[in-house]
This record gives structure tokens, C-alpha cells and sequence, in this order.
């Protein structure tokens, strides 16, 4: 199974190179992984510079440059446009993220257990509070669940008081495609209208 990486970016110069200094790090898993895109969403800072200096070489690196300025919504699509024919699934990473060395790995492990109707699988993610680190979820929590059908997902989400974190995410890229991706005209809610149309 082949796997891509996206990164949208806009005016991300201060931490774009650590987002890719944390990939570069990660020691395991690149067999799977086709090519890591960056979309720069026609920053006027220098994102650009900053990913074209950053020392990487685990897999292909694509950056892909939007003349003007479209949101987040079209960096997915503008990414997953140019795709190589053999990505099948694909997780996201925001500009300011992290990786941690377990990320592709862990990936992978729940990769294994997704049929063709898994259409994306959230990860919990780490909150920077000063000198410290803590997990978004408390309690917190290191499992794989999976929720069937989306009245259980939205009774979830409800109760629990949190939304989909798309930060991080794996995603199918055939079902992203099927039900029409992020819509570029709800940019605070896009995520929410995805996964209501899953």
C-alpha cells in the first residue's frame, strides 16, 4: 500500500523546516510512503525558500505553488491532483506539526486493519503549553477504535466535546475523491461537512 504525505502551508516560513526536520527524522516506514507535497497557498513570507532549503531526502518532495491565495480546501485538492496512480490512502500534516519517529509506523500498523469503507482514521495529537507536552485527550488514550456508520461517529463527537482532527489524519483518497473532499466555501466548518457527507 502506497501512502502520500500533504502538507498545505500559507505564510509557514517559521516552522515548515521543523515540520520537515521531523519527517526527515523519522527512521522507519519510508518503503510505503510514495512522496511527501507541500501546496504553498501563495504565501507572502518565505515559505517557499524555507522548503526548498530543508535538507530532505527520504522520498520524493513536491512543491506545488498557488499564484494566489485559495485556502486549505484547494491545497488538498491541488496535492491529491498530482498524486502518483499508485496512492491509495494518504495522511496530512499541517505546517506547524511534528512528526513523531512512530508516525509512519503506526500509520501503517492501522493501515492494516482498513477495509475500502474506512474513509479516514484520526490520531490523537500533543498540545505545546509552555515547557510542556500533553495529549489532547484526557484521559488519554492508545488504541485503535473504530466507529461504524455516521450516527455513531456524530453521537460520539457530540458526547465526547471534540470534533474530527484532521491534523494527522489518514485518509482514503478514493472515498475523499468520491464524496467531493473539503468545500472551499465553508473553511471553519469543512471538516465537519466532510465527515457528515462519509
Amino acid at each position: 500500500m502506497n501512502l502520500a504525505i500533504v502538507i498545505p502551508a500559507f505564510n509557514s516560513a517559521t516552522t515548515i523546516g521543523e515540520t520537515l526536520s521531523s519527517l526527515q527524522n523519522i527512521t522507519s516506514g519510508w518503503d510505503s510512503v510514495s512522496n511527501v507535497l507541500v501546496c504553498d497557498d501563495a504565501s507572502s513570507d518565505n515559505t517557499v525558500q524555507a522548503v526548498e532549503s530543508a535538507p530532505f531526502n527520504r522520498c520524493r518532495l513536491t512543491l506545488l505553488k498557488h499564484p494566489n491565495n485559495k485556502g486549505e480546501a484547494a491545497c488538498y485538492q491541488t496535492m491529491i491532483q498530482s498524486f502518483p496512480q499508485n496512492v491509495d490512502w494518504f495522511l496530512i500534516l499541517h505546517s506547524d506539526d511534528l512528526a513523531l519517529d512512530c508516525f509512519l509506523d503506526r500509520n501503517l500498523r492501522i493501515l492494516s486493519y482498513c477495509d475500502s469503507q474506512v474513509a479516514a482514521v484520526s490520531s490523537n495529537y500533543y498540545v505545546l503549553n509552555g515547557t510542556t507536552e500533553t495529549l489532547a485527550h484526557s484521559p488519554a488514550e492508545d488504541r485503535i477504535v473504530f466507529r461504524g456508520g455516521a450516527s455513531d461517529e456524530i453521537t460520539h463527537t457530540a458526547a465526547a466535546g471534540c470534533w474530527w482532527h484532521i491534523s494527522g489524519s489518514l485518509i482514503n483518497k478514493f472515498l475523499w475523491q468520491q464524496f467531493g473532499g473539503r468545500d472551499p466555501s465553508l473553511p471553519q466548518v469543512g471538516d465537519w461537512d466532510l465527515m457528515l457527507r462519509w
